[in-house]
């Protein structure tokens, strides 16, 4: 008797363990908001600072579940990632091309910087200019994703400056964006406010603004 307990005492600490962890998928399983949950863990987190167990517990989700839901964590990154970018590009699709160049630009920062602006409610953080940079070097993936980010920022800073704008331009209004969406990830959030969007303009088409 006294060899039995020992070892059901030996054994409860690890089972108190077991049992505290999600066994499988909740009833009430949102695939979005959970999804939610694991791309703020990699904004949080990084990429290789996020373990299984960090997202698990973000989710709620055992790993078979979170596996069976999203794949590894891997497929989850590339998908918090893709995520990100189509969000990107419907918010660049409502741009009104027809407004005036001041507004145009302000709307086209307004835009590529949005997930990057600390303190809006519900806030999905991005991570494209954020945990994404440290793996581009080493994942071919990641870094084939990034140039699509790139490709978006200089077609809707095209179309903010107009199609005829020289190159240059373009490419500082573009560059401008990304650096601003960066600058966040180094705890100061960018503040469209503290750009005098004339003098940019002015200073992007002289002749123009």
């Amino acid at each position: 008797m006294v060899t039995a307990r020992a070892d059901h005492e030996s054994r409860s600490p690890s089972l108190s363990r077991e049992s505290s962890r999600p066994r499988g998928r909740p009833r009430s399983f949102d695939s979005t908001a959970t999804f939610v949950r694991i791309r703020r863990c990699f904004a949080q987190r990084g990429y290789s600072g996020t373990s299984l167990d960090d997202l698990a517990s973000a989710t709620g989700l055992a790993r078979p579940s979170l596996y069976s839901a999203f794949g590894d964590k891997r497929a989850m990154f590339l998908r918090a990632l893709d995520t990100e970018y189509g969000e990107l590009c419907a918010r660049f699709s409502c741009l009104d091309e027809g407004a005036p160049l001041i507004l145009r630009v302000a709307a086209f920062l307004e835009a590529a910087t949005a997930g990057y602006r600390g303190g809006r409610p519900g806030q999905v953080v991005g991570i494209a200019f954020g945990a994404a940079l440290a793996e581009a070097a080493a994942n071919p993936e990641v870094r084939a994703r990034l140039g699509q980010f790139n490709a978006a920022f200089d077609a809707a800073a095209r179309d903010a400056l107009g199609r005829d704008a020289p190159s240059a331009a373009v490419s500082l209004l573009s560059a401008l964006a990304v650096s601003l969406c960066i600058r966040s990830r180094s705890n100061r959030p960018a503040s469209l406010a503290d750009l005098d969007m004339a003098a940019l303009a002015s200073l992007l088409l002289p002749r123009r603004a």
